[in-house]
Parts: structure tokens; sequence; C-alpha cells
């Protein structure tokens, strides 16, 4: 883990420039010119941050499948779910490492006596290929959810998530509205989720301050930062799925998209650390009803992380069982 050098952030610099760029304007208020070429000169740019390592525990974005066969209101379809990955983990190039020497390294120059180091542009030539965020999710979730139809096509949704990682529970809640219809011998539903989670997060990351207007070079600190939060986020989805109780099987299909906020340092902060997650969502398989009441479905996920450098492509299998009342 890097250490932190950090003594005075150059945020609390750029603060103090600030202020004394206003004393020079109520003084020389006439000196338009003047107060530009100290405010340049003081200032300089706003620093950037820029992960280096970023390590995040908390699950993964999963949902329950609402099939669409003779639904009426007022009768509640309650569902539990379990989700097995046989590789829950997600490793990310976000695209917004520093520029690295041959071996991968970020190369840095110590000045003495500063707590900041100089940027070694002449190595640092080289884009990172690796990855510098890391995502781990349970191996098995489990959910429980509650599809309540209020009238014959709209209905509330509720539910919860829950897995662990290393001995420690996470959990997610959503709440959502489900808009269905169903024609002879097809249906279709449209799903609106606000969704919450819980994520640990630990990160290393650099300062990069663009200093060349004063000394011709860029100054840079080391700094590590770690978390835990609950973040909330929004998705949306289409089903649609054949009905027919003489069948052997029927069959559904889901897309849809959604976000996800894998962490984010200081809240209040505009470039504090962050990372954000957009994918796309497609899930396939197949439901029998069984007894009178019930339904059971198998199902496979086919998730894309999109907003990154590189997007990943990652897949799990599920398990659900309906009580229909």
């Amino acid at each position: 883990m890097l250490t932190s050098y950090l003594i005075r952030h150059p945020l609390e610099v750029q603060k103090d420039n600030l202020y004394l760029i206003r004393l020079i304007s109520n003084k020389y208020s006439k000196n338009i010119s003047l107060i530009v070429f100290m405010s340049i000169l003081l200032n300089g740019c706003i620093a950037t941050n820029l992960i280096q390592n970023a390590k995040v525990l908390g699950l993964a974005h999963h949902y329950p499948i609402h099939i669409t066969e003779k639904k009426q209101r007022h009768k509640p379809i309650v569902s539990t779910q379990i989700i097995y990955d046989d590789n829950p983990k997600t490793y990310i190039n976000n695209g917004k490492h520093p520029k690295v020497n041959s071996d991968g390294q970020f190369g840095v120059i110590p000045i003495l006596d500063q707590d900041w180091f100089k940027v070694d542009t002449v190595v640092n030539i080289y884009d990172f290929n690796g990855n510098n965020i890391t995502w781990k999710k349970p191996q098995t979730e489990f959910q429980g959810n509650i599809d309540y139809p209020l009238s014959n096509h709209f209905s509330i949704l509720v539910g919860i998530s829950y897995g662990t990682i290393n001995d420690k529970i996470y959990w997610g809640n959503r709440v959502g509205l489900n808009f269905f219809w169903e024609y002879r011998r097809w249906a279709w539903n449209l799903e609106i989720y606000y969704n919450n989670y819980n994520k640990d997060y630990e990160i290393d990351y650099i300062t990069l301050d663009d200093a060349r207007v004063v000394v011709n070079y860029d100054r840079v600190w080391f700094n590590n930062g770690k978390g835990s939060d609950r973040f909330s986020n929004y998705s949306i989805f289409g089903t649609i799925n054949s009905v027919g109780e003489q069948k052997l099987f029927n069959y559904f299909l889901r897309f849809g998209v959604g976000s996800s906020q894998l962490f984010i340092l200081k809240k209040h902060e505009i470039n504090s650390p962050q990372q954000n997650n957009l994918y796309s969502l497609v899930s396939i398989g197949i439901f029998k009803n069984i007894f009178q009441n019930n339904r059971i479905l198998f199902g496979h996920n086919t998730y894309i992380n999109r907003n990154i450098d590189k997007p990943k492509i990652e897949m799990d299998a599920f398990l659900q069982y309906d009580i229909l009342f």
C-alpha cells in the first residue's frame, strides 16, 4: 500500500492564493491584466486526482425475473432467487491512469525538503495497459422479492439482496414499478428500479498539480483513502415471456441498462476520486409452472460494463422460485 506523503494539499494552497488575489484586485482594480497574470501565476491549474489502484467489495447488481402470466390486482407474487458466479471478480481499467514507464510503473523524481515529487516525463511515455480497479463480489448471492399488482397492468416491486465477502455480509435493497401486458401467447413488462447497496473500498491515488506555469514541471502527491458507504442508482429493464400452460417449458428474455457507483472518496468534493459503472444486462432462460400456484425459473445473465477503457463481459447463472397467491 502506498504511503501518504501529503502534508499540505494543493487545494489548500489554492484557497490562500485566491485570498491574496482578492487583496490585489481591490488595490489594483483598474489594472485587469495584472489581476489575470497573478491569478495564473499563483493559482495554476486545478489539482487532478488519478487512481492508481482501487479495491472494492460489494454486491453485484442482480434483479429477479418478473413473469407476466394471468397477473391480477391484489394477487402478490413472492420470489426467492439464488445467483452463482464462478468468477466473482471484475478487473477494470478506467482509462484515467497516468502514463507509465517501460516497466508499467509511474516514475517520479524526489525533491529535497518537499512533500511532493516531480513527474518524470522522460520515462512516463507509455499508456497504462493493466487494471487499476478490482471489484470483488459474493460468489453466491440470495434475494427475496415481492411483486404486488395494484391493477391488471401495474404493480409495485420491493426486494432485498445479501451475500458474504470475507465473512462480512453485504446488503442491498430496491423498490420499483412494473408495467405489464399480456396478449394471447406472449406477454411483456417494463421495470424501473431505484437501488441501494453498501460497499467497502480502499484507494491509492495521486494528486497531480500542473505547476508548469511557475516551475516548468508537474508536481505529484501520493495519497491513500478508504471508506464504507451506501450508494444509490437506477436501472430500467424490459422482459418478454411466452405464455401457455400446455407447454413443457416457457421462455423469457430480459434486456436493459443500469448504473452503479463503485466508490467516491469524498462526496462533497467535485474532483474526489470516484468511479461509476454503466452496464447493459441481457437475461435468458426458461420457466415452468408446478403444483397449483408455484413456478420455477432457471436463467443466465450477461453483463456488459461499458463506461471504462475496455468494456467487460461477465456472466452468471440463477435459480428462482415464485409463489403466486
